[in-house]
């Protein structure tokens, strides 16, 4: 049997991540730790829905008795949606993973959670996707961006203008919208669309 005082020495030797003013324990550092205490454990992953761009996981941790029974210790669950970081935008299922993993065996076990249960991914994360957010809508950035699209369309008159970033946006995959409501990372992939529309265009 796994005593407290296991727990909080394994737990002790995780190197943590100062995230303003609070350690937080790493995904990986809380595995390696399961791993000591329970050298036979099991960890286990499952998607419990995935659709519209949003994932929900579930980690499930233990370990076998002496009968070869699988003993739960805990579970964990985590959510991220595609797109609401930079990191989310190729690996919002590889994040949202770690994350469930990281929460269960904090809260299954007990391991990591001498400042929070939150794993230090977790926490960087969710503050990246409140930068980004904050980023998304910088009026500045926004304008620079439809300065930089229409610099793009110079050579053509108004209704050409129209085609072309009407193409633009289908190209992107964004809803139907004028500039002037785009957020800047939906502008930035606009942009980016734009050099394909033009280039079709003018071929």
């Amino acid at each position: 049997m796994v005593t407290y005082e296991q727990i909080q020495k394994v737990s002790n030797d995780i190197v943590t991540t100062n995230i303003k003013g609070k350690n937080y324990a790493p995904v990986n550092g809380r595995v390696d730790a399961f791993r000591k205490l329970f050298p036979t454990g099991f960890i286990t992953t499952e998607i419990i829905s995935m659709a519209d761009g949003l994932v929900v996981m579930k980690a499930t941790c233990g370990y076998y008795d002496e009968h070869d029974q699988p003993v739960i210790l805990g579970t964990g669950h985590a959510y991220e949606r595609e797109g609401s970081s930079q990191i989310n935008r190729t690996s919002y299922l590889e994040n949202c993973e770690s994350s469930a993993v990281g929460r269960c065996l904090g809260l299954g076990c007990g391991i990591g959670i001498n400042a929070a249960v939150a794993s230090s991914e977790e926490v960087q994360n969710a503050i990246l996707q409140q930068e980004e957010m904050q980023d998304d809508i910088n009026p500045e950035k926004r304008v620079q961006l439809i300065d930089e699209i229409n610099a793009m369309m110079k050579d053509y008159d108004q209704d050409t203008k129209r085609t072309l970033f009407a193409q633009a946006i289908q190209e992107a995959g964004l809803p139907k919208k004028t500039s002037g409501v785009m957020t800047v990372s939906e502008l930035q992939r606009a942009k980016f669309a734009m050099r394909t529309v033009i280039a079709r265009f003018e071929a």
